[in-house]
């Protein structure tokens, strides 16, 4: 007979987990029910399969996977703070484990669930608490969740397809160096040895590439500690000694990346915004929650355009008069006042960043690439070029 896992609480609200033989998922859900236990998950024994949002809980960290679980729980209707303990046995991270563990242990103590969130360890971001709190006002705390989970996980993929498309340009730029640097250590010596010994005149291209070759053997390995040096201690004078918005400062002016960068912090404050009003955020409140963890300039610019909108100034003027924001948004924030139109503006606004963003991305792909390659095909051509030009002229006086 089939054998089901399944992990819920019991009538006391108490975590319970095991293994249960029935015909059927139907069958088996219906034992539990008859013992007196809520099934919170329910899978084949030794399956793969999993619900929507405990996948997430155990694929992705920190925020979203605490809201997958805030989701999963509150949509099953079942008692808060044991579910989620019950969840933290599954969650693949640490952090995420602990949090769900504390949360549901305040929860059950008798605290509001945004006060559980806010005093729990792990320091989760603001913008949860305000989702939270939208999906409590709306009554839709499932719902409004589950938008979250896949509004940060869009985000993540989109992330990855970024580290995917500079991966490749990479390596082969890295291979391509190892490939130079063995011809000048390995094969250009040989050459060397051999228009030594043939007394041959050689021309400027050839010396530059002898001189370099023999600086390589020489001096390389010392070349190479003090670039590892180098590297380190820019990158921990970045870290240490420049702020954190700078730095986003100088990697917004990357071309290609930079506007990517944008157009992706952009697209996220939209439909972050829009999610917020749904849930009948005040709107300088979902303006400064929805640009928390966005790039600094735009971060900058949320704060002094939700000041500016509680101070009393129209949102259409207050969006061209804040940094950050393109003009395009002032024609959507002219709208604030028209409810659903104004989320649907939102919407459409965030797809047209994240076509953008798309583009960029592919842009930067189809110039990087045959970039790196034409410059490794030159690099190689003038060493090819440079060892033969000798040999061809020593050919032709023997001829």
């Amino acid at each position: 007979m089939p054998a089901f896992e399944y992990i819920g609480v019991d009538a006391a609200g108490r975590p319970q987990s095991g293994r249960i033989d029935a015909p059927t998922l139907e069958a088996a859900r219906s034992r539990l029910e008859a013992e007196g236990l809520s099934a919170l998950r329910l899978l084949p024994a030794g399956g793969a399969v999993a619900t929507e949002s405990a996948a997430v809980v155990g694929a992705v960290r920190g925020a979203p996977a605490l809201a997958a679980a805030l989701s999963e729980v509150t949509a099953a209707e079942l008692p808060l703070g044991a579910g989620l303990q019950a969840l933290a046995a599954e969650a693949a991270s640490p952090q995420v484990r602990r949090a769900l563990q504390e949360v549901g242990r305040r929860v059950d103590s008798g605290l509001p669930l945004e006060e559980a969130l806010a005093t729990t360890v792990g320091e989760l971001p603001s913008v949860l608490g305000g989702v939270i709190r939208a999906g409590l006002r709306s009554g839709r705390l499932p719902e409004v969740l589950a938008r979250y989970v896949d509004l940060e996980r869009a985000a993540r993929e989109q992330r990855h397809a970024v580290r995917l498309a500079v991966a490749y340009p990479l390596l082969l730029t890295l291979l391509s160096a190892a490939i130079v640097v063995g011809l000048f250590w390995f094969v250009v010596p040989s050459f060397d040895d051999l228009m030594t010994d043939f007394g041959l005149k050689l021309p400027w291209a050839t010396e530059v590439l002898l001189e370099t070759s023999r600086g390589l053997r020489q001096f390389g390995l010392w070349f190479l500690g003090a670039a590892l040096l180098a590297g380190l201690a820019v990158y921990a004078l970045l870290r240490l000694r420049v702020p954190g918005d700078l730095r986003g400062e100088w990697l917004n002016s990357v071309p290609g990346y930079g506007h990517w960068r944008r157009n992706f912090s952009l697209a996220r404050f939209c439909r972050l915004l829009a999610l917020l009003l749904e849930g009948e955020t005040p709107l300088p409140e979902a303006v400064r929650l929805a640009a928390e963890g966005a790039d600094p300039s735009l971060m900058r610019g949320g704060r002094r355009l939700a000041e500016r909108i509680a101070a009393g100034l129209p949102p259409a003027e207050a969006v061209q008069e804040a940094a950050g924001f393109p003009r395009l948004l002032s024609v959507v924030f002219r709208w604030h006042d028209r409810g659903p139109a104004f989320r649907e503006g939102l919407e459409a606004l965030a797809d047209f960043f994240t076509a953008s963003s798309r583009s960029q991305l592919s842009l930067l792909t189809l110039i990087f690439e045959p970039l790196v390659i034409i410059s490794v095909g030159l690099m190689i051509g003038f060493v090819v070029l440079s060892l033969f030009l000798p040999l061809m002229k020593l050919l032709n006086e023997l001829s």
